[in-house]
């Protein structure tokens, strides 16, 4: 187990019951879905924290994905601040990021070049009005 200890903190959270249910369980996977402000980041990272400190995993062993790359880094920063480790390894990133991080880890398999790069917002758009003009103009 990591040598990690938590510290009291004056600042700790306190969870309603719904929140410490999903912080508490085990079995299986766990989607937490709210609204902004709700408490999400610091369910994830408590959630975070007690399966490495309290059930023994390895940071690599836990997959963690947030829908922003604001919210990754946040929960990033607040872990490694929690268990005063580096997440060197760690899987806590977006969706894309996640997938990203999948398909170069296994690039022959998937028959892709690991140097790919995902598309930002504007490159994309481009990329879909040609297509829809492409595709509008096969309708004419």
């Amino acid at each position: 187990m990591p040598e990690a200890m938590l510290e009291a903190d004056t600042d700790a959270p306190t969870f309603t019951e719904e929140q410490l249910a999903a912080i508490e369980r085990r079995e299986g996977d766990l989607l937490l879905d709210a609204g902004a402000g709700s408490g999400k980041t610091s369910v994830l990272v408590e959630r975070f924290v007690r399966s490495v400190l309290e059930d023994g995993l390895e940071v690599g062993e836990i997959l963690t994905i947030t829908f922003t790359e604001k919210a990754a880094r946040e929960l990033r920063e607040r872990i490694a601040k929690s268990l005063h480790a580096d997440l060197e390894g760690a899987w806590i990133s977006t969706i894309h990021g996640f997938c990203a991080r999948l398909l170069r880890t296994y690039a022959v398999e998937a028959d892709v070049d690991p140097a790919f790069q995902v598309l930002n917002e504007l490159p994309q758009a481009r990329l879909r009005r040609a297509a829809f003009a492409s595709a509008s103009a096969s309708f004419r």
